[in-house]
């Protein structure tokens, strides 16, 4: 990932996770008035955005990997008879809520791929009316 500007990299990587200005500024070197004036331009910002979206997607990534260890263990704790019933309950509430958001979310996923694959073949059919 490059930018115009050098001195971008270490303030823009701070401010993406989360940094305060002044942190930023202190890990680039420049003055906390700097890093308002980089914030102002327009090739920064740009910079800053997309690093901030790699940083969420990368904490994405991390929290996914912990979803089946976490099923796994409301399993085990809804199915120990020597846990207690109100924990079993409460483990079998968060499988259930989990279960019915991820089907909720699939059934989307699910509608928008139809749409999207009704808008393709719509402008297919647009495109082969301009090339009769």
């Amino acid at each position: 990932m490059t930018t115009s500007n050098p001195k971008y990299l270490p303030a823009a990587l701070a401010l993406a996770a989360g940094a305060s200005k002044t942190e930023a500024a202190r890990k680039a070197k420049v003055s906390r008035t700097t890093i308002n004036n980089w914030i102002k331009k327009q090739d920064f910002q740009e910079f800053l955005d997309k690093l901030k979206r790699e940083h969420f997607l990368k904490s994405v990534d991390k929290s996914i990997s912990t979803i089946d260890p976490a099923l796994d263990f409301l399993r085990q704790v809804m199915k120990d008879k020597d846990e207690k019933t109100a924990d079993r309950l409460r483990a079998a509430n968060k499988l259930l809520s989990f279960g019915s958001r991820n089907a909720e979310a699939k059934e989307i996923l699910d509608r928008i791929e139809k749409l999207e694959k009704k808008i393709d073949a719509n402008d297919q059919a647009i495109i082969d009316i301009f090339n009769r």
